[in-house]
């Protein structure tokens, strides 16, 4: 999942339970701009 906090960019993997729906965060970062497109969306061919 991509959002912006303070105009920043977040990453956030998470994993959900299909039985109970409940969603975990795995682990949030904020993404290397040298690795990913502008739009911090696809991962640059580096």
């Amino acid at each position: 999942m991509l959002g912006m906090v303070s105009q920043r960019p977040i990453h956030a993997v998470v994993a959900k339970d299909a039985e109970t729906q409940t969603v975990f965060v795995v682990t949030a970062y904020e993404p290397d701009e040298n690795l990913w497109q502008a739009d911090f969306k696809a991962r640059k061919n580096v």
